[in-house]
């Protein structure tokens, strides 16, 4: 079983964050929103031939987050004035409105971000000891520390990014490096993206020569759970050569200087530390997700309702000609729909068994 997971506010974004839309009308903008994301997402359904699919949506502030590292995402965008703050929510709040339309389990917690709740579908339906891929729809790098033999990521530059690739694909360099340690790794560098300050010293550089020295003398396979376990591994490794020791001798100091911060660091970045209480929400809330979507309609009035309104000059275009411009977007997404409603239905039942 295929499975494709979207990321929707990375998806989105991408197109209310473009000067293009600048210049536009309130009505216009929602008329280019709806066909740019529309015709996305329906090419990707192409691409990936999905048996069943999650739209996954960030909601609110993570709160968790923010309790553990200073200052995290402050340094987002600010707006210029309240208007502008106002537009963008009513275009994600009608563009959430168009994700709920489509033939997918739409799934959105409050203060929780996407990428966690990515993160728990995989491993929910994993437990079903059944065989599914997983193709997760997304540009945020956190993604890369899910990738395994059974999940593969699809970036909106048109590239698949899995297991053998992923280090070129992201960092232009050719070496081995276990995906598994991309957590640790992000943890010790830091994310601008997100406000979340790494250890002064160390760059991708040098990470990428700590884990290759690590494939060098151990299996591929290897994967290091903290930044205290790192440390230890790479003093044994080197204590022996004093070529290494010199080379590692620096890069050792600074890791035992910023252990706490790369510690709280990894709460944040690793999904796979996530506390039980968030694990259970989550979960509930996928599970009820499925169940919703395994008894839903294909939302055909609400699509052409919705492509209706985003013509201002023609509002008399009757069903049949919005129908005919959209005929292969919508005709994928009916068949979709009744695909994936049969095979949620299958999950669910094994979820009881």
């Amino acid at each position: 079983m295929n499975i494709l997971i979207i990321d929707w506010m990375n998806l989105v974004k991408r197109y209310i964050y473009t000067s293009e839309l600048a210049e536009l009308e309130v009505g216009e903008v929602t008329q280019k929103l709806t066909y740019s994301i529309l015709n996305r997402i329906d090419k990707l359904f192409f691409l990936t031939k999905p048996d069943l699919v999650f739209i996954c949506s960030d909601c609110g502030f993570n709160k968790r987050a923010a309790g553990i590292v200073e200052g995290y995402k402050q340094n987002r965008k600010k707006y210029k004035s309240l208007t502008d703050e106002e537009k963008e929510k009513s275009y994600l709040e009608y563009l959430k409105l168009l994700a709920r339309s489509l033939p997918t389990a739409y799934i959105e917690i409050k203060d929780v971000e996407a990428d966690m709740i990515i993160r728990c579908v995989i491993q929910y339906m994993k437990q079903l000891n059944i065989n599914i891929n997983f193709t997760i729809a997304s540009n945020d790098t956190d993604m890369l520390q899910l990738i395994d033999d059974n999940v593969r990521i699809y970036n909106w530059n048109k590239e698949f990014v899995n297991k053998d690739n992923w280090v070129e694909k992201t960092f232009k360099e050719n070496i081995y490096f276990n995906s598994k340690n991309y957590a640790l790794a992000k943890s010790i560098v830091g994310d601008k993206s997100d406000n979340i300050k790494g250890a002064n010293g160390i760059g991708w550089k040098k990470i990428f020569s700590i884990f290759e020295l690590l494939h060098k003398n151990y299996s591929n396979e290897y994967i290091v759970e903290t930044i205290y376990s790192l440390i230890d591994i790479l003093k044994k490794t080197v204590e022996n050569d004093k070529g290494l020791k010199k080379k590692f001798e620096k890069i050792i100091t600074i890791l035992n200087e910023n252990v706490k911060l790369i510690h709280n660091n990894m709460f944040v970045i690793d999904m796979n530390l996530i506390e039980t209480p968030f694990l259970f929400q989550i979960n509930q809330e996928i599970k009820k997700s499925l169940t919703t979507f395994s008894k839903s309609k294909f939302h055909r009035r609400i699509i052409l309702d919705l492509l209706k309104l985003n013509y201002k000059d023609d509002l008399d275009t009757d069903d049949e000609e919005i129908l005919k411009r959209n005929s292969k977007a919508l005709i994928s997404f009916m068949y979709l729909h009744k695909k994936t409603v049969y095979n949620a239905n299958i999950l669910l039942k094994r979820l009881v068994e």
